[in-house]
């Protein structure tokens, strides 16, 4: 057993090591694509990190740094960093639940926004249809009139 101290002014805090064998057995029980590595940032410090392989020819992702509360980076390895991923996979689980609450009452929306579009739609077309009565649309000359009449008079389908 590991163990290691860490200063905060006057105050000490032990923790234990954890194996990063130990780690990897931890996050392959959450996920069988996560795995804890050491990376170095761009200041050029070291940083525990889970990455994600995601295959498909892709490169693994980092989906966490394991840093302190003031963006240190905590450079023993302990559970902590499988206690947040545990954390993160709830709230995952609660968004995904929530997204599904959310489509479902989107699709209720759109279904009520249709409906409502449709009776819109059917009393614009009434209106229309009334107005339409009152005034021809095309203009309808004496010639045409006269036309018909004949074409009435001589019995002819579709005249009538």
């Amino acid at each position: 057993m590991q163990l290691t101290e860490t200063r905060y002014g006057a105050l000490a805090v032990v923790h234990q090591v954890a194996s990063r064998d130990a780690i990897n057995a931890q996050l392959k029980q959450l996920s069988p694509k996560l795995f804890a590595e050491q990376q170095l940032t761009y200041a050029g410090e070291r940083v525990w990190c889970v990455v994600e392989n995601v295959g498909l020819g892709h490169p693994p992702i980092t989906v966490y740094e394991y840093r302190d509360e003031h963006g240190r980076p905590i450079t023993d390895l302990s559970d902590g960093i499988v206690v947040e991923m545990q954390r993160r996979a709830q709230n995952r689980m609660t968004m995904l639940e929530a997204a599904q609450r959310a489509e479902e009452a989107n699709a209720k929306l759109r279904a009520l926004h249709r409906a409502d579009f449709l009776y819109e739609a059917a009393q614009v077309a009434e209106e229309w249809s009334r107005m339409q009565r009152r005034h021809a649309p095309v203009h309808r000359s004496r010639k045409l009139a006269q036309v018909r009449a004949k074409k009435r008079a001589a019995g002819v389908p579709g005249w009538a």
